[in-house]
């Protein structure tokens, strides 16, 4: 298992990996600051990976204890935010501790979580080419390289929100903040 963090001004961002068949626990406290999850897949590459893993095909990632056994996980690609009708959050059904089970493709994961600084607002952007992100937003690279004001950002970098449009270049997912 990989667990990496990063904390930044205004939140803290982890990448997870699991192997196929290990487990992931998360306690109350960690899990109920979670704003959600990025998939990013299991053991094969996320452009290999099926977009919404078949339980009749694949032996799935799920979660196996806490607040809602049983929900699937291997949403490669998406952000699923934190509500009871997500393979993965328990704020809205009840704070427990919750365990995740890798399936045979493994599990991969960014998740972002609360930090001292205040509630975010999150929305996920897919980039192919050049965008403009529009004052007030920020972003966290969950996958792919950008750059954004002469800088290069990669998987788990945060660019703070601006005063003024952003111009954006790369290919991947950005998970924007406010």
């Amino acid at each position: 298992m990989l667990n990496k963090s990063l904390r930044y001004s205004a939140l803290s961002v982890d990448l997870v990996e699991l192997e196929t068949g290990e487990n992931f626990t998360f306690q109350q406290k960690p899990a109920s600051s979670s704003y959600g999850i990025f998939a990013l897949g299991g053991t094969r590459s996320a452009d290999d990976a099926i977009e919404v893993t078949d339980p009749a095909e694949h032996q799935v990632t799920q979660l196996t204890a806490g607040a809602v056994p049983g929900r699937a996980f291997n949403y490669v690609g998406h952000w699923l935010p934190n509500g009871s009708d997500h393979g993965w959050s328990n704020d809205e059904v009840g704070h427990e501790p919750m365990t995740i089970t890798a399936g045979e493709q493994g599990a991969r994961w960014i998740c972002l979580s609360r930090n001292d600084s205040g509630e975010r607002e999150i929305e996920h952007l897919r980039v192919a080419g050049q965008t403009t992100l529009p004052a007030g937003w920020g972003f966290v690279v969950a996958r792919g390289t950008f750059e954004c004001g002469g800088k290069v950002a990669q998987q788990m970098a945060y660019f703070r929100p601006r005063d003024v449009d952003l111009s954006i270049t790369g290919t991947g997912d950005l998970l924007l903040i406010r």
